[in-house]
């Protein structure tokens, strides 16, 4: 079958008990919602009650008597992809109505692998032959070489500075675990929401070799590290299940925080959430470092301008709304969902023997997969990258030339540059059916494919064909870490069903002034700055908004001021200076020099060292009420003003509420290293599958 319907398990028995029936366990994955975009996860009839769960926990409002659930999602129920409109609780049954046509059960249609299960201990790539916590142990079979165990059983409030702390010899705080210097398996008795914000220091550091980050034993929520980036010193690092939220923070030491930075060997990062970085989502810190695989990750929404990066001394407003730049060699990304981003899905840089396989891409700009700078040997596999649309980009520009490619090969990859690809897909792939595997790319090169693969890492990692399944869909019901935040399923619940997203990229996690845009324009390259005033005298006229309204599109505006820029003004930094103190003193109409401020921004995507002006709200008036308005503009070819209104932004994401904290106990084996006879796993990796059994597939 050509194309997964549906991801679906459903498990019915009916078992009559004093006249009542009991349907447990109708387990469902992605295609069903709830209101609010909660993804059902289970549904379990007993006692005439219909009680819907997500997360494994009753949905509020919904774990009622109810005889009759409208579905919000597509579940279907036959190979002709027939949707389902309702699910009934009738006569002691549980029915699947299409129109008024009752089904007594729902066709298993799922060709794919087999899921990914709720612990597993296979990492593929080229990291996969890391023993992680357990290598110093292989390479030495000296007992005291073997790892400790160590338990995350606090997490301290907000306002707590240092959080390296203990609170026995083998527990303390996440940073704790991360920081001793030994081999360790690091569990969690909690769950729980982590929070650096208030923190100056910008990284959580992993500074010694052979660790196990387990975040799969968490309690439900799970846990979640927010307003700092985890950073890998340490050599065979092993990172799973956790959620790491850097989002948009005040004085930082570092402008550029990364969800995670890797800058060691044989790491490997599965089964996490990682987001609204102010830098990259994920780094890999130089030509030294190799063997590193990131595999069955979220990895979403870098910030395109962040207040972090968004002050006038450094001149950055444009941020970097990047997933991955990779100056390492020995890369393997592999089944991970990339969403909201416009660059390095991932960039591979100068490197050798890089793979992609299995990535399902809805970004924007540079879409997927880019090569450049002397990158040597790369694989992509089975991929599949769409075009994320937005309202501001509903159809690409001649500036986004592979929009509807898979990936790109840049005129800069050198002469000993070789790719191997297949089973990839694309826009351009589904509007050509004919087309050759090479077409999917966007080759600056005129590069020929290689024949057979470059490598194989006899591993057994199995490999789906992008061009004969939806990949998204395989992709959606594995990625991501045990616990989903909202905002995990809210970006998955995007791209399943193809949402027009707010923008081009995420702006920022919080409130920020309006500010005025460039569009690219370089001015017949007079210069090299975008600035020509020319030999006459030119002038805008501008207005604000600085007044809260309870409609945030309806605003209270100040009198007009005319801004006069004659043939003296300079350009770069100095033309702010002059653009300021015309602000306080403009021709017409009233000073403005408190409300707003002239400032250079770095035109990282015009491709050149020079800089644009822009208008801006100072930094107290931020937010979706307070706007800017230019008018009568006379500097189209100078400074690229355009006439309009700019609206301040306002997160457009739901305010973000820490994780529940709970707490719960280990009942770790005797001798949990030691491998029991007729297993391959040690006591310790049995015990911790049989703790999750049963519970949600992922």
């Amino acid at each position: 079958m050509k194309k997964l319907i549906v991801f679906l398990m459903v498990l019915l028995f009916p078992l009559f008990v004093m006249g009542q029936s009991i349907f447990n366990n109708i387990i469902i994955t992605q295609a069903m919602e709830l209101p609010g975009n909660h993804i059902w996860t289970k549904v379990v009839v007993t006692n005439d009650t219909l009680c819907v769960y997500y997360d494994d926990k009753p949905a509020p409002g919904i774990a009622t008597t109810l005889y009759s659930i409208k579905l919000y999602g597509s579940l279907k129920i036959d190979e002709n992809g027939t949707p389902i409109d309702s699910i009934k609780y009738v006569n002691d049954s549980v029915r699947f109505y299409v129109g008024a046509t009752a089904y007594p059960f729902i066709k298993l249609i799922n060709e794919s692998p087999p899921a990914y299960g709720v612990v597993s201990f296979d990492i593929y790539g080229f990291a996969g032959k890391s023993q992680f916590a357990y290598q110093k142990y292989a390479e030495t079979g000296v007992p005291g070489d073997l790892p400790t165990i160590l338990y995350v059983d606090t997490i301290p409030p907000p306002s707590t500075t240092n959080r390296n702390f203990s609170t026995s010899s083998n527990s303390g705080t996440f940073e704790w675990c991360v920081k001793q210097n030994y081999p360790r398996i690091i569990l969690f008795s909690v769950s729980g929401t982590d929070d650096y914000t208030e923190a100056t220091t910008y990284r959580v550091d992993v500074d010694y070799d052979y660790c196990w980050i387990v975040g799969r034993t968490a309690p439900y929520p799970g846990y979640e590290l927010i307003g700092t980036q985890l950073w890998t010193d340490g050599d065979h690092v092993l990172i799973q299940d956790i959620s790491i939220d850097v989002r948009d923070v005040y004085d930082k030491e570092d402008l550029a925080v990364d969800c995670i930075t890797i800058a060691s060997d044989w790491v490997a990062v599965d089964h996490c959430a990682l987001s609204h970085s102010s830098d990259e989502i994920i780094s890999m810190g130089g030509p030294t470092y190799d063997h590193t695989t990131v595999s069955y990750c979220l990895l979403y929404e870098p910030m395109g301008r962040s207040s972090q990066r968004n002050k006038e001394e450094v001149g950055d407003a444009m941020g970097h709304n990047y997933v991955s730049g990779t100056y390492t060699s020995s890369i393997t990304f592999y089944r991970n969902l990339l969403a909201a981003s416009s660059q390095r899905n991932p960039w591979f840089d100068g490197n050798d023997s890089c793979e992609v396989i299995n990535n399902f891409a809805w970004t924007n700009f540079r879409t997927g997969p880019y090569m450049s700078d002397d990158v040597e040997l790369v694989q992509i596999i089975g991929c599949d990258t769409r075009w994320m649309v937005s309202p501001f980009d509903s159809v690409p520009t001649p500036q986004n030339w592979y929009w509807d490619k898979v990936a790109s090969v840049q005129s800069s990859v050198g002469a000993s540059f070789k790719l191997y690809a297949d089973s990839n897909m694309s826009a351009y792939g589904e509007k050509y059916p004919s087309y050759d595997e090479i077409d999917l790319f966007h080759d600056d090169e005129g590069v020929t494919l290689e024949s057979s693969r470059l490598w194989s890492h006899g591993d057994g990692m199995p490999i789906w064909d992008a061009s004969s399944i939806d990949l998204k869909d395989s992709v959606l019901a594995y990625a991501g870490p045990r616990y989903k935040s909202i905002h995990d399923e809210r970006i998955m619940d995007m791209v399943k069903w193809d949402v027009e997203y707010y923008d081009s990229a995420l702006i920022s996690t919080l409130d920020l002034p309006a500010t005025t845009k460039h569009y690219g324009s370089q001015v017949g390259d007079i210069e090299h700055s975008g600035f020509d005033w020319g030999t006459t005298n030119q002038y805008f006229d501008i207005r604000i908004d600085t007044v809260s309204n309870s409609d945030p599109y309806t605003h209270t505006w100040t009198s007009w001021a005319r801004i006069t820029l004659d043939e003296n003004t300079t350009t770069g930094a100095l033309a702010c200076v002059e653009i300021n103190e015309e602000l306080g003193t403009p021709t017409s109409g009233p000073d403005l020099s408190d409300y707003v401020e002239a400032v250079t921004d770095a035109a990282e995507l015009a491709g050149g060292d020079y800089n644009y002006i822009h208008l801006r709200l100072k930094e107290k008036w931020a937010g979706l009420d307070y706007a800017i308005q230019i008018d009568n503009s006379q500097c189209t070819s100078s400074i690229d003003l355009r006439d309009g209104t700019y609206e301040g932004v306002d997160t457009p994401i739901p305010k973000i509420a820490p994780r529940e904290y709970n707490y719960h106990e280990f009942d770790i084996p005797a001798n949990p290293h030691a491998i029991s006879e007729g297993q391959t796993l040690t006591n310790l990796q049995v015990y911790l599958l049989s703790v999750h059994e049963g519970t949600p597939p992922r």
